[in-house]
Order: C-alpha cells, then sequence, then structure tokens
C-alpha cells in the first residue's frame, strides 16, 4: 500500500466515523420532544472515543505492516490525522444537519 493511499484511508474513514459518533450523541441529548438526557449522550461519547481510539491504534499497527517503506514518524502523522478529522468532525455533526433544516 502507498503511503499517501493509507493516510486518505484514515481521514476518510476518521471524518465519517467521528461524525457519527457526535452526531448520534447530539441526536441521543436533543430528541424530537425536545427532552435533555445527558446519560446516554455521554454513554454514546464515552464508548465512541474507545471505538475511535482502538480503530486508530488499529491502522496504525495495520499500517506497520502494510505500508512499503514505513517510518516511525508515520504514527505522530497519524495521531494528527485522527485528532483533526475528529474534530472536523463534530463540525459536521453539528453544521450539516443546521444547514439541511434551513434548505
Amino acid at each position: 500500500m502507498k503511503k499517501s493511499v493509507y493516510f486518505i484511508i484514515q481521514a476518510l474513514w476518521s471524518l465519517i466515523l467521528s461524525a457519527g459518533i457526535f452526531y448520534l450523541a447530539l441526536m441521543s441529548a436533543f430528541g424530537p420532544s425536545g427532552n435533555k438526557d445527558s446519560s446516554l449522550m455521554g454513554t454514546i461519547l464515552f464508548v465512541g472515543i474507545i471505538i475511535y481510539i482502538a480503530l486508530t491504534i488499529t491502522h496504525i499497527v495495520v499500517g506497520a505492516r502494510k505500508v512499503k517503506g514505513w517510518r516511525w514518524w508515520f504514527i505522530p502523522i497519524s495521531l494528527v490525522i485522527a485528532s483533526g478529522m475528529g474534530f472536523i468532525g463534530e463540525v459536521l455533526a453539528v453544521w450539516v444537519p443546521e444547514l439541511l433544516n434551513a434548505v
């Protein structure tokens, strides 16, 4: 696997997973009736973060075995991508439904 493919795959799954986790957490916190259930939101966020971290570590381990020319500095780059996509996913989970409701 090429290095660029490795990082693109990581960016895509990180973005999709983080947006999904935050969207589900927000939808559980503010349901259709408007009531607030912060315990379910906390559970979804906690489990989602654990899954996200586990998949990031798994992606790094698999990448170390599958990417040609693997170097030690891929690990910090992978962690930066995971952090950045997590933040972008959070923003998307908040703003995309707002934009769709406005249309």
